[in-house]
């Protein structure tokens, strides 16, 4: 867990560059981070609204509450024993849960090192 937690690290402080929205949310960062949440996405706003974004049925667009990442800075992620993440992004956290039949979220790294949810909750780490 100590590997995961150290790459999970350094992807703090790191601004959005490109989003995308296809069965998932991807983002990359400009030195080359990439998250892929694949698990339905818990939004949670400055104002304290939640929202739940499904990703098993995405039409062409970006979520409403998804809208404007770009430009916003990763704060420091966290990750729960069951296998959740959260993710602060700008004035947002996103969080998803670990999936019993699929891989919820991956984070890798510019130098070809991962971090994945493995269904069920575990944490496969390559450095």
């Amino acid at each position: 867990m100590t590997a995961a937690v150290d790459l999970l690290a350094a992807l703090a402080g790191q601004p959005v560059d490109i989003v995308r929205w296809d069965y998932g949310l991807r983002f990359w960062t400009r030195d080359n981070w990439e998250v892929l949440l694949a698990g339905d996405i818990e939004v949670s706003a400055p104002d304290g609204q939640v929202g739940l974004v499904d990703t098993a049925a995405p039409d062409n667009r970006l979520p409403a509450s998804l809208e404007g990442l770009e430009d916003q800075f990763i704060g420091q992620v966290v990750t729960g024993p069951d296998g959740t993440v959260s993710i602060p992004v700008g004035e947002r956290r996103l969080t998803v849960a670990a999936g019993e039949d699929f891989e919820a979220w991956q984070v890798m790294g510019p130098a070809g090192q991962r971090v994945i949810c493995m269904p069920g909750g575990g944490l496969a780490v390559f450095s």
